[in-house]
Parts: structure tokens; sequence; C-alpha cells
């Protein structure tokens, strides 16, 4: 899934470990009814996994990436992913770390074995970089992994997470009881400039129906996410200039709910 922010002067969003509940994204060619760990492709950043992004833009390109797809939504609850006594969710946040991590995978040399990993991702032009570090690998009669700190951190910069998101790859079957679709949408190449991404002005309603109503953070995520006004922002992307107050106003009309 592609991650990158919409551009090179927009920081990359990072799961924000404070929200219990976060909207999470991702694009695929066609509609996956029943979501099996075993059918996941293998050669992705954390292995085989089904992975999850945290902005509409990304997913809607990568879903239309050779034409048209689809792009489904989903409540990732945090909370319950932090309950140690159910899942082991890994957080990857050093630079190092994480390049380890990516060419252990590529080695099929991991040796942990959490339910959830959430870190930075490669999209999928990064092949031929790849290709470059293990030509230089095979020139030197290693494995990438016996690389020094200091070229896995240049391998790390030409990969470029800092101009990615981060993701969250579900490796396990009982991991997607932290994941609840919400919805789903066809799309196709048709350019539609988003000023703002649907996510972040998804996240700001939520917030206020919160603050306003006294709602749990995944019942105003799923009350919003369900809703016709977070549709029309994914479609008539003009109303995400509006303030977050007056889409809020919008999401009220629409369902008759006032504030308590």
């Amino acid at each position: 899934m592609f991650g990158r922010a919409n551009n090179r002067n927009e920081k990359r969003k990072k799961v924000d470990r404070s929200r219990p509940a976060i909207p999470i994204f991702r694009g695929e060619k066609e509609r996956i009814d029943k979501y099996d760990i075993s059918k996941a492709s293998p050669e992705s950043d954390f292995g085989k996994a089904y992975y999850w992004g945290l902005r509409f833009i990304p997913a809607r390109k990568w879903a239309t990436r050779k034409g048209r797809g689809r792009v489904e939504w989903a409540v990732f609850d945090q909370e319950l992913a932090n309950d140690k006594s159910q899942f082991d969710t890994e957080y990857i946040e050093d630079r190092l770390k994480w390049i380890n991590t990516i060419l252990e995978f590529y080695y099929d040399e991991y040796d942990g074995d959490p339910d959830i990993i959430v870190g930075d991702m490669m999209d999928g032009s990064t092949s031929n970089i790849l290709r470059k570090y293990s030509n230089l690998a095979d020139s030197m009669g290693i494995p990438m992994t016996e690389f020094s700190n200091e070229i896995k951190l240049q391998m790390a910069e030409e990969l470029n997470p800092d101009h990615f998101d981060q993701q969250i790859a579900i490796r396990k079957e009982k991991a997607f009881k932290t994941v609840k679709k919400i919805g789903e949408l066809e799309v196709d190449k048709t350019n539609i400039q988003f000023p703002i991404d649907p996510a972040d002005v998804a996240a700001q309603v939520a917030d206020m129906l919160m603050e306003q109503d006294g709602l749990q953070p995944n019942e105003a995520l799923e009350l919003f996410l369900t809703s016709e006004t977070f549709s029309r922002l994914l479609n008539d992307p003009g109303i995400l200039n509006l303030p977050p107050d007056k889409i809020l106003e919008m999401y009220r009309r629409e369902v008759g709910r006032h504030a308590r």
C-alpha cells in the first residue's frame, strides 16, 4: 500500500499511541469478503499480513494503480491491541531497528511472532533499491543483514521512511478482533484533488462528538465513518475545505442528532 505523504513538505503520519481508536484505510483491487492470513503475500515489509494505512488518499492511489479498485476503511481498536493479555503488538520506532526488521523479513530470518506490527512502510517502487543493495551484498560476500550500521542507515534513508506514513500489519487471524470494518468504496483513476485527507477530518469530527456527546472513541468514529456525510467527503472533496465544526453540523442534520 502506498503510504507516502501527499508531498515532501507534509509531515508523515504516525500512529498516535495515545488514542484508544483510530481510523485506518487499505486499497485493494477487488473486494475481500473474509481476511485470510494464509492468502496474504509473504513478500511485504513485515511479512505475510494484511496492511492498513492511516490515510484515505494513499489507499485510493494504491487501489487505482492499474485502473479501478476499492478502498476499505475501518476502526483500529488500539486500546484492545495493547492489551498484553490478548495480543502481542510491536511498535517499531527506531530507524535502525526498522531496517533490520525489513531485512530479516527479506531473508525470512525474523524470529519474532507478534500478532500486530506498527511501523514505517515502503511503497511498491523500492525493488530497485533493494536490488542495488542486494548486489552490493553479493559483491561483499555477505547477506544484507550483515551490513554495517552505517550502510543499513544509508539504505533506510534511500527507502525514505521519513516521507512515508506508518502502517499497521495484522499478522494473526485473532488480531482481526482489533479491526472493525466500517465501509468501502469503489474508486477509479479520476484525478480528484483532496485539500486535506478525509481521515484527518474524520478524527477531528469524532473528537468533537466525543466531547459534546460523551461518546467513547470507538463509538464516535463508527458513527461518523458510517454516515452519509463521510461518504460525501470521499466523493466531493470540496466539502473538506469547510471547518470541522461545519462538517459536524452536516452530520447532525443528516442523523437528526443534537449535542447533549
